[in-house]
């Protein structure tokens, strides 16, 4: 009965999110308690009735993903970089907006809290409350053994308990040191900010790549061939991904197509100055394009009697209309392109009064468009009692939904 999210904006990001999000999690009969961590009140966590405040980026522990483009074996660790320490060594992480530390002790703890410390909290909670004891936290959480349950060296400095966030992470530098092979302790790792292999020319053989992701390309897949689509009780297709082409669809055949009328195909990324819905509150990236456009070909727009700073009407066969700039550029004919992380309806853009207290708000956070809310939904579905066009429409082939595939028609204001 209760919904947690965690650095998730859904009813922003996903098309169908802005309507039928709102309308679930407003529904107290479909999930009567939500609970969201954020570090602001995004479209989704403004929906919650309880919002537990995150910490940023400058003060979390995590290990980032690093380019694949680099051909050396990496791995990248991020540590608080603001924020103090209570206990010895790293032990108990104290935002700086915070007093306490909610693992080491939920009662005096206030403020931003690291995600890992709430959960061991949380778990310890219900360990009080139940009477029960959880497996994965706590004294003996880890098991020192490998891959093949052989047990391992403690004088490495592995620890079984996990009391807090910073003996998960522990863990893991430790993991490094070990399966790297370069003889560095964790705080080398954590002063260089990750381990590197070093580049001795042994990333190639001959003119590949010495290091090569294992997995078989299969282009034919059994299991699929024996496995029904749940939607639709048909078998899935057993070349998989990748074999052949195949057109998106609706759930029951439908394949989505321009026409006349909605002549133009939407799709929408990411610019290199934003990541995903959550960087517009960073004023300086802001700065350096304050706003989106409706991106169209110079020749699709001139046909339309349309120039870069029009205002312009996009209008989805769902019948959502959004109005935003158009911006002229070289983009491919029948197509218009709009960048993710503008057009927010809430992200502080506006103000919100809690316990009698207005919150601040940067309307700036509001400019431009978002793509999501425009894009076409599943032709074919619909939630019964609301209509026959209320879900998603999916890229069954990448397996996410359908970004790329909506006929729009665009109109000058």
């Amino acid at each position: 009965d209760t919904l947690i999210t965690y650095w998730n904006n859904i009813l922003y990001s996903v098309p169908a999110g802005k309507e039928e999000g709102t309308r679930i999690l407003k529904d107290k009969t479909k999930i009567p308690h939500f609970i969201a961590f954020d570090i602001l009140i995004g479209e989704t966590a403004s929906l919650a009735d309880y919002i537990l405040p995150d910490t940023t980026h400058l003060e979390r522990w995590s290990t980032p993903h690093v380019s694949p483009a680099i051909v050396t074996k990496t791995s990248g660790v991020r540590q608080p970089y603001v924020g103090t320490y209570d206990g010895a060594e790293y032990n108990y992480y104290v935002s700086y907006l915070s007093s306490g530390n909610i693992a080491k002790d939920l009662t005096t703890a206030e403020g931003p809290q690291l995600l890992e410390d709430i959960l061991i909290a949380l778990a310890k909670k219900l360990e009080e409350k139940t009477g029960k004891t959880f497996p994965g936290v706590g004294t003996n959480a880890f098991e020192l053994t490998d891959t093949k349950g052989n047990a391992i060296n403690s004088g490495k400095g592995w620890t079984t308990s996990l009391n807090n966030a910073w003996d998960y992470y522990k863990n893991i530098l430790i993991n490094f040191t070990e399966e790297s092979g370069i003889p560095e302790d964790y705080q080398e790792i954590l002063d260089k900010g990750g381990v590197f292999a070093d580049s001795d020319n042994s990333e190639y053989d001959g003119d590949y790549i010495a290091k090569k992701y294992g997995g078989i390309l299969h282009f034919h897949i059994e299991e699929l061939a024996t496995t029904n689509d749940s939607q639709t009780g048909k078998p899935y297709d057993p070349l998989g991904i990748g074999a052949k082409y195949e057109a998106v669809q609706g759930v029951g055949g439908t394949e989505i197509t321009t026409d006349s009328t909605y002549a133009f195909s939407l799709i929408t990324y990411k610019p290199v100055i934003h990541a995903q819905s959550r960087t517009i509150n960073n004023p300086w990236l802001q700065s350096i394009v304050p706003e989106n456009f409706v991106e169209m070909n110079e020749d699709d727009a001139a046909s339309l009697g349309i120039e870069t700073g029009d205002s312009v009407k996009i209008t989805s066969k769902d019948g959502v209309t959004m109005t935003g700039k158009a911006r002229t550029r070289k983009i491919k004919k029948g197509v218009v392109a709009i960048a993710h992380s503008y057009g927010h309806w809430e992200m502080a853009s506006k103000a919100h009064t809690i316990d009698g207290v207005q919150s601040d708000y940067d309307e700036a956070r509001g400019l431009g468009i978002a793509a999501s809310p425009v894009m076409m939904l599943d032709p074919d579905m619909g939630v019964s009692g609301l209509g026959s066009k209320n879900v998603c429409l999916q890229d069954r082939v990448g397996g996410s939904a359908s970004f790329y595939d909506s006929p729009v028609k665009i109109q000058k204001v």
